[in-house]
């Protein structure tokens, strides 16, 4: 596959899912206790063996793929953020509130990667759904802001916003297609 992506030019950027969309990690009963208050799409960040996992992990596939230049940690759609008693209790006690702990957690993810010598990629949509665009340029230096909607125009008022944090961003399409509806958005 590296071979045939260098003939037609194409670079291979590995995306390792960090803290959400772990569902197919975390459905299984071996890890249920690494849960964010049982939600089996989301790691509680408080959960140091998780996150030691975790960093483990992108270890690994950052030595699987030696000519990549970016590891992409996503970060997205952490819906269940600080759900659980012990989440709660540190952002109760910081003036971030719960994005307190998407931040430590995410800073945590991006510094491993950037510490191994590749550039730490992440959707920006946690910054603009709460709302916190304020928080994106505390990342350290080197991370690539990937921003991204299911619908509307580009330019995204959110990509305009997020310019402003000091990092290189990306503008992303997505693509919508789920178990609750018949139709593909692009």
């Amino acid at each position: 596959i590296w071979a045939r992506c260098r003939d037609l030019g194409l670079t291979i950027t590995p995306l390792i899912q960090t803290h959400g969309h772990l569902e197919w990690l975390l459905k299984h009963e071996a890890y249920a206790s690494w849960r964010e208050a049982g939600f089996f799409n989301e790691l509680c960040p408080q959960n140091r063996k998780a996150v030691e996992y975790i960093h483990n992990w992108l270890d690994e596939v950052i030595d699987l793929h030696p000519d990549s230049q970016y590891i992409h940690i996503g970060g997205d759609e952490t819906w269940n953020l600080c759900s659980c008693q012990a989440c709660q209790e540190v952002a109760a006690a910081h003036p971030d509130g719960k994005m307190s702990i998407y931040m430590k957690q995410v800073t945590q993810m991006c510094q491993h990667v950037l510490d191994r010598g590749k550039k730490p990629m992440i959707w920006a949509d946690m910054f603009w759904r709460e709302n916190r665009m304020d928080l994106a340029d505390r990342l350290p230096r080197g991370v690539v802001l990937i921003d991204w909607q299911y619908r509307g125009p580009a330019p995204f008022a959110t990509t305009e916003r997020l310019r402003h944090a000091g990092l290189e961003l990306w503008g992303a399409s997505a693509v919508r297609r789920s178990h609750d509806t018949p139709m593909l958005q692009p």
